[in-house]
């Protein structure tokens, strides 16, 4: 083998020696990767900058490995913009490639929000109920000047909700008819967890998927109730 083939393998064994030794700390499935830190704040501050065209800020930067063999490892971000109050998550691939983020959180989760109360409140004998806003992190690009009613009819975000309806299954079948309907008219993309029964019915209804018909969701809750 050539002189100079030699140093450059030497040079590689030493570089991977220094990443798997003392400059690569493990902590369960997360990766500290001292020095690596800045390029990846600088490359998701300015390929959010490129996405959205605000200012951004990372807050926090985590690096975490691939679960699965064949998998990239990730590094996710809690970050800030110039132009909303409070922060939100994005991720890069540890190749800083496939950037994902849920900044529309920040603009638009109290309208959101205000929506899920205003469904619910038109529903009678919802007898307990927990529910969540879920952003899921996106390539998508949604602007606050968009329209919300297609960010939630298009976009990746949407509501889980568990809630707890009447054993009767005539009454059971009428609450959840009228949820259906008052989270359909808000536009609200939903996956439900219906305790019925001592069981429980999940109900969801997303973009990419086949509606539900009131006939299936009938029997759903029949098998659960009988």
């Amino acid at each position: 083998m050539k002189l100079n083939q030699l140093l450059k393998l030497g040079g590689v064994v030493l570089l991977l020696s220094t990443l798997l030794g003392c400059g690569r700390l493990w902590s369960g499935g997360k990766i500290s990767l001292p020095g690596r830190e800045d390029l990846f704040r600088m490359t998701i501050e300015q390929q959010l900058h490129q996405k959205y065209g605000d200012a951004f800020t990372v807050e926090q930067i985590e690096f975490e490995k691939a679960n699965m063999a064949f998998h990239k490892g990730t590094c996710k971000a809690m970050v800030s913009s110039d132009r909303y109050e409070g922060t939100f998550t994005a991720r890069v691939d540890n190749d800083m490639e496939n950037l994902t983020d849920d900044y529309p959180r920040l603009y638009w989760n109290d309208t959101i929000e205000a929506r899920v109360r205003k469904a619910l409140d038109q529903v009678e004998d919802l007898q307990e109920t927990e529910w969540k806003v879920v952003y899921v992190l996106s390539e998508q690009v949604w602007k606050e000047e968009d329209a919300l009613d297609e960010y939630l009819t298009q976009g990746d975000t949407y509501l889980d909700l568990t809630v707890t309806l009447p054993a009767d299954l005539e009454q059971a079948a009428d609450t959840v008819h009228q949820l259906r309907d008052a989270l359909q008219e808000e536009q609200l993309q939903y996956a439900i967890a219906c305790s019925c029964g001592g069981g429980t019915v999940i109900l969801t209804e997303k973009k990419g998927r086949q509606p539900l018909t009131d006939e299936q969701v009938y029997g759903k809750l029949e098998r659960s109730l009988s």
